[in-house]
């Protein structure tokens, strides 16, 4: 499994092996085998671009999926991409007192459930329910699932 982790920013800096292992571990307690994700953390400049771009939404969001179906041309299951913006996620981590890993973490799982066709506008609480499900595993998890922060930052230097 290759997970293709991207930080468009100088702050916070993001360990791409943590992240990684992170992002293979909520994929098997999903169990869900893939060859390939993307995992991109911005600004919230770029989210809004891409929010306004893919969904006519003119403002920054948490987190965007972008599933892909079917093989890619070598034969591989790419499950797609997902886009994280660092400083709303750090904003929302503030607002509901918890740290800004967790809030990655969460956004995470959250876009990951998405690129596996779940909606939370469509599935009646499954989506959700599933969510929680493999964030209380994460936690009480013996493999470690934290330390991909090296600085938290609130908005841009």
């Amino acid at each position: 499994m290759e997970v293709l982790v991207r930080n468009n920013l100088q702050k916070p800096r993001i360990a791409p092996n943590k992240i990684k292992g992170l992002t293979k571990r909520i994929l098997q307690l999903l169990r869900v085998q893939a060859d390939e994700v993307s995992v991109v953390f911005v600004s919230d400049e770029e989210m809004r671009y891409y929010n306004q771009t893919y969904r006519s939404v003119p403002e920054p969001t948490d987190v965007l999926s972008f599933p892909l179906k079917g093989l890619t041309p070598e034969g591989k299951r790419n499950l797609g991409d997902i886009i994280i913006s660092l400083e709303t996620a750090s904003r929302q981590a503030e607002e509901l007192g918890h740290s800004l890993e967790r809030e990655v973490k969460i956004l995470l799982i959250h876009g990951l459930i998405h690129l596996l066709g779940y909606d939370h506008t469509t599935n009646k609480g499954e989506m959700e329910a599933k969510e929680k499900e493999v964030l209380k595993s994460l936690e009480e998890d013996s493999q470690p699932s934290s330390g991909f922060i090296k600085s938290e930052v609130k908005g841009q230097d």
